[in-house]
């Protein structure tokens, strides 16, 4: 269990750019993009920073907690329980928010730049 912040994430970047540690790292962020994305649609209410940020943080919490309690149940180590993996799965949840708010933001221009023409 690893819960000081930020500590695997260095330490993976720090022998470089593996692509076994990229992939743990942007897996983390990109797994939970479509969550941002898609909760403000399921869920109308969501659609600010504030419950974004903690539908995120709970998210990422309850799966930590499973894999906590699977490695505890299980006779050997499942997965390492660590705060860098909220986190990157908060900032996944983040980006898949703001690519919405962008969308949303772009889409009422385009749609209006697009009647002008016809």
């Amino acid at each position: 269990m690893r819960l000081l912040p930020l500590v695997s994430t260095t330490e993976l970047l720090g022998h470089g750019a593996q692509w076994e540690s990229l992939r743990v790292l942007l897996g983390n962020i990109l797994l939970f993009v479509p969550l941002g994305l898609l909760l403000p649609v399921a869920w109308p209410a969501s659609a600010s920073w504030r419950r974004m940020v903690l539908a995120g943080l709970a998210t990422g919490l309850v799966i930590e907690l499973g894999q906590l309690l699977l490695s505890i149940a299980a006779p050997f180590p499942y997965r390492y329980v660590e705060t860098d993996d909220v986190l990157l799965n908060l900032a996944g949840v983040l980006i898949g928010y703001s690519l919405r708010a962008a969308g949303e933001h772009v889409g009422p221009l385009t749609v209006a730049r697009y009647r002008r023409r016809c």
